[in-house]
């Protein structure tokens, strides 16, 4: 799910996207969820692209 160079520094469970149930990772670089039961992450985006 994540390059060597990021780090997890906090992971929210039971958040829904899209009638979905997931996870929220909150990295250095980016934020990214992933769907409970998949092995792909569904939703990334890096802070710089969020205004």
């Amino acid at each position: 799910m994540t390059t060597s160079s990021e780090d997890v520094l906090m992971q929210v469970g039971q958040v829904r996207y899209k009638k979905g149930d997931g996870t929220l990772y909150v990295m250095n670089e980016r934020i990214a969820w992933m769907m409970d039961n998949r092995d792909t992450v569904s939703v990334s985006h890096k802070y710089a692209d969020i205004k």
